[in-house]
């Protein structure tokens, strides 16, 4: 990336805080590597599968890596898009639509603090560093747990419903079906027989790993820790945000 791109977004902003980060933060172009290096910190496992961008805040006095905040090319289909923006994403050729896709939209696919760094707004900082200057006229960001982190609403971002996804929807009909409760599968162990192999309900819990797009390790992943991250997915309600 040339200076003058580079330059497009650094910047020196404050964040609040007694004694954090005395000298300030500095938000400048990072690398896969910044993200690679804070990558443990972040709910979701695996990294994005695409990258357009990585913006780093790092602290001024120490250099430290406080944050990342990556932006990716949109995935073909977003069910917050048409409440979003009515009619723009929604041609029936597919060649037409991804262009429209390529052109006018990108996504915000992680923001990951060292946690040294949380609670002082360095999050919020930049998404709102990133949004002063998108790559796109419009940017999305989902987030998994975003009813117990706001950030995208706090950087000015406009709050979208979000539909279950089918495979969600699909698991959440066997659970009922086999009264199990999202929650009870935080604790697999306890299930004994309804998870044992051949049962209809650890079936569907393969299911739901392979419809992952794109499909990640759960797919063979053993039964207890596919059991807690369906019951994570299921018991989060995403939040879908938008500018533009």
């Amino acid at each position: 990336m040339d200076r003058e791109l580079a330059a497009r977004w650094s910047r020196r902003v404050r964040v609040r805080g007694p004694g954090s980060a005395p000298g300030g933060i500095r938000i400048e172009v990072g690398s896969a590597g910044d993200y690679r290096a804070l990558a443990r910190f972040h709910y979701r496992a695996g990294a994005p599968a695409t990258w357009a961008l990585v913006l780093r805040a790092v602290d001024a006095r120490s250099g430290a890596i406080a944050g990342v905040l990556v932006v990716s090319m949109p995935t073909l289909h977003g069910s917050a898009r048409r409440r979003a923006w009515p009619g723009v994403f929604e041609d029936r050729d597919p060649v037409r639509a991804a262009a429209v896709l390529r052109r006018e939209l990108r996504t915000i696919s992680r923001v990951v603090i060292d946690p040294r760094y949380r609670g002082l707004g360095v999050a919020t900082a930049l998404v709102r560093r990133y949004l002063t200057r998108p790559l796109t006229p419009r940017t999305e960001a989902v987030a998994a747990m975003g009813e117990c982190c706001p950030l995208f609403a706090a950087a000015g971002m406009r709050e979208v419903e979000v539909e279950p996804h089918r495979r969600h929807a699909r698991l959440a009909r066997a659970l009922r079906a086999a009264r199990v409760s999202p929650a009870q599968l935080l604790a697999p162990r306890r299930l004994g027989l309804k998870l044992a192999r051949g049962s209809a309900l650890r079936r569907e819990l393969r299911a739901w790993a392979r419809a992952a797009r794109p499909p990640r390790e759960l797919v063979h992943a053993r039964v207890e820790r596919l059991a807690r991250a369906a019951g994570m997915a299921l018991l989060a309600k995403p939040r879908a945000y938008v500018a533009g």
